[in-house]
């Protein structure tokens, strides 16, 4: 099974800067609230994968999964449960910032 994560925060927007902190525009705090999201906490397997890098997405290899041990995350739902990833996924992609998704009108 692949696991798909997000990590660092909604945001609505282009800005790269954005998610990097905490919510600064009005649609990132609606975001929050109604959907309960946070950043990621800073021993979580989102921010670990993410730490030293700039990119935007990350892939854990199973390989790479076994050496985080247990740690918490939220691939599989918006709440962080603590497990050992590599018995539950065989990988996982990680996207820095969540995104509301936009409808375009054909």
């Amino acid at each position: 099974m692949l696991g798909m994560c997000l990590g660092a925060s909604l945001t609505r927007g282009a800005d790269p800067d954005a998610g990097k902190g905490p919510p600064t525009s009005d649609a990132d705090r609606i975001v929050q609230e109604l959907c309960g999201k946070s950043l990621a906490p800073g021993d979580s397997l989102e921010a670990r994968a993410f730490a030293g890098h700039d990119s935007d997405t990350a892939y854990l290899s199973l390989q790479e999964l076994r050496k985080f041990g247990p740690t918490s995350a939220r691939p599989l739902g918006a709440d962080f449960q603590t497990a050992r990833w590599s018995e539950v996924l065989d990988g996982i992609v990680i996207f820095r910032q969540e995104r509301v998704l936009e409808f375009v009108r054909h």
